[in-house]
């Protein structure tokens, strides 16, 4: 697709897109940074992010344990965000203004 294209090409990170949404991430060894989580508006709440998130992780090597991502508190959407991501199961690592560290242990300990 187009922006996944395009976010390969301009910031080497790679993206699963769907009509609704998309993913951008990095993976670097055993852990994969999410750098964007993006669904439309009018799909929020009907599990189309979490479907997105499933995808990725059906897309990781095997190698990769550890899953990243900040939540920029300056956000319009950050509350949204937050909820979305640690009913992922995912972890406040710490909070480092105006980011919100968080983590996910996907493999092993």
């Amino acid at each position: 697709m187009l922006y996944a294209d395009f976010v390969k090409e301009s910031y080497g990170r790679d993206c699963i897109e769907t009509p609704d949404g998309f993913i951008t991430y990095l993976v670097s060894k055993d852990v994969c940074h999410i750098d964007t989580l993006f669904v439309s508006r009018g799909t929020r709440g009907t599990g189309k992010a979490r479907a997105l998130y499933n995808d990725l992780l059906a897309a990781l090597p095997e190698e990769v344990t550890l899953l990243t991502c900040e939540i920029d508190t300056r956000s319009r959407v950050c509350s949204e965000s937050l909820v979305t991501i640690l009913s992922c199961g995912f972890k406040i690592l710490d909070i480092q203004s105006p980011y919100i560290r968080i983590y996910k242990r996907i493999r092993g300990e």
